[in-house]
């Protein structure tokens, strides 16, 4: 750790004095101390935050940026960080992830570079742009921080509250982190992927994209008329890009597939046994149990591998918490193993490619320390809040909607693809006839004619802009025919429930997080503020604002 810390310190300082012998395009955006901000480190940082966020650049953005990153040096270089640095955890994620980001380069070259489209596929994927959605994202560096917001969101804690704590933009604090409507191409093809197959109003687990991880919430879906063959040429490039993100799985699946074959997997089922019965239990780190396993028993077997029982528990605990408390029943453990064998045979094939030493391994690697660095900074700092149990109580009490069950409505539908046949129907339900009797020789949409048109209770923001029809709806009211998507539905509200607070020791985990945020968004600027004050910062303000982002995008 000591020698990447030295290592880290002595490219910034000479980055610094090199800097000063360059032409402007190398010059100091800002200098902290004896560390430099140039030019191109700025702009390299400012167009993944464009190309991530989909903000106009202005300058008060451009401010907010370079600040962060002011902030980022101030917080590891002039704050005190032994605890963190010393940290055995922290130690396993820097390892953890040099292993993931050579693996993920390899992916690139070996697998996806493979993946093609053809001129039917990108066609039929071209009809579907005539579709535009609109969505509200939170954004985190790690997944880690993505799941931690997701389970927050999960409890009830509103996309406002948590995009005006995590974003520095302010468009996207102001807003909810409301990103408008876009079609295919126009975004992260992950993040799109995503986007274009939630419902109106559900929310996504935390998806990967280029940048980081997002927790996407589709606002609204509508359809244009299909665009002409001169706009397909525009967008063909990032079709054809959407349509291999889409082939990335199982071109991966068969790519690894190819490489280790599942039934030359041997596995000692009596030593898999006690290391199952063990990680199922508790986490012991290896040094605990060693005593009680043979060290020349081996636990897997793989053509000429072969991994001991105290060699796998000793991989096991080498991998970050938030990944070792997975590991909690034998066929989990099974997946784990395989995962190591996949792994080392995936790293002896980027050693012998030079994959480990490529510069867009080392640059992507960096930038991945200096977030997991964040984390842990941010965590520390948010752990030094002192909070009762009555702060607790009160944030709880005072935010109760947060940590409410959401409102659920029961529909019973009819879904039917033209207006005249909708108000046929309508007519036949007016004159007595049975709605479910109607629905299931009528609707549509099989899975809920089998049911005589029964959704069931749902929550009443998949419902999306019909929710608020529905929610004032008396129950057995019929409601429509109303416009859903390119079809009609009859609606009948068979039933609502009224979202009741969930129990404090149920959420209190939840409470503190949430609370501990929120009060790290109140404290974290005059926290950084101190260490502004011990350190000499200048920006240069004309450089910072004068280059043209045109000119550095062509």
């Amino acid at each position: 750790m000591k020698i990447l810390l030295t290592l880290i310190h002595i490219q910034l300082l000479f980055a610094a004095a090199f800097a000063n012998a360059q032409p402007e395009s190398y010059q100091a955006v800002a200098i902290v101390d004896t560390h430099t901000i140039t030019l191109p480190q700025f702009k390299s940082r400012y167009l993944d935050y464009i190309a991530l966020s989909g903000v106009n650049d202005t300058k008060p953005i451009r401010n907010s940026i370079l600040n962060n990153m002011i902030n980022e040096i101030l917080l590891y270089y002039y704050d005190d960080n032994k605890n963190i640095f010393e940290s055995d955890e922290y130690k396993k994620e820097f390892e953890w992830t040099k292993k993931q980001v050579i693996l993920a380069f390899l992916k690139d070259r070996e697998i996806y570079a493979e993946i093609t489209a053809s001129d039917d596929e990108v066609h039929e994927a071209f009809v579907k742009t005539n579709q535009k959605v609109a969505a509200r994202h939170l954004f985190a560096a790690t997944y880690e921080e993505a799941n931690e917001l997701y389970e927050l969101v999960k409890a009830g804690v509103s996309f406002d509250r948590l995009a005006g704590q995590i974003f520095t933009d302010p468009v996207l604090r102001d807003n909810g982190g409301y990103i408008g409507y876009f079609s295919l191409g126009e975004m992260d093809p992950a993040f799109e992927e995503t986007a274009f197959n939630l419902k109106i109003g559900e929310i996504s687990k935390p998806v990967r994209t280029a940048h980081g991880y997002s927790i996407i919430k589709l606002e609204d879906k509508v359809t244009h008329p299909l665009l002409t063959e001169s706009e397909f040429q525009k967008k063909r490039s990032f079709i054809e890009r959407q349509l291999k993100i889409r082939k990335k799985i199982p071109f991966e699946r068969a790519y690894l597939n190819s490489i280790l074959n599942d039934d030359e997997l041997i596995f000692n089922k009596p030593e898999l046994e006690k290391l199952s019965v063990h990680f199922a239990s508790s986490i012991i780190l290896p040094t605990e149990r060693q005593t009680e396993v043979k060290k020349n028993n081996y636990c897997v077997k793989y053509k000429s591998r072969v991994y001991l029982s105290p060699e796998i528990e000793s991989l096991i605990n080498e991998l970050p918490a938030y990944h070792r408390e997975k590991v909690n029943s034998k066929e989990r453990l099974k997946t784990v193993i395989k995962g190591f064998i996949l792994q080392d045979i995936l790293m002896d094939i980027a050693h012998s490619k030079g994959y480990d030493s490529d510069p867009e391994v080392i640059t992507t690697y960096d930038k991945m320390v200096t977030n997991i660095f964040l984390r842990y900074k941010r965590d520390e700092i948010a752990n030094r809040i002192e909070l009762s149990e009555d702060d607790l109580l009160r944030y709880y009490n005072d935010n109760i909607h947060f940590f409410t069950d959401e409102d659920e409505i029961n529909i019973q539908e009819i879904i039917v693809d033209s207006r005249a046949k909708a108000d046929s129907l309508m007519q036949e339900i007016e004159s007595g006839k049975d709605f479910g009797g109607l629905a299931k020789d009528n609707s549509l949409r099989e899975v809920t004619a089998k049911e005589e048109g029964i959704i069931g209770f749902e929550p009443k923001s998949r419902f999306g802009k019909l929710q608020e029809i529905f929610w004032s709806a008396e129950p057995g009211e019929v409601v429509g025919p109303l416009m859903a998507g390119d079809y009609y539905g009859i609606f009948k509200v068979i039933g609502k429930n009224k979202g009741k607070p969930k129990d404090f020791t149920l959420v209190k985990n939840n409470v503190e997080k949430a609370l501990r945020l929120e009060m790290l968004s109140q404290k974290l600027p005059a926290y950084i503020n101190d260490l502004h004050k011990k350190v000499h910062v200048e920006i240069n303000e004309q450089l910072l604002h004068s280059f043209s982002m045109d000119e550095f995008l062509n």
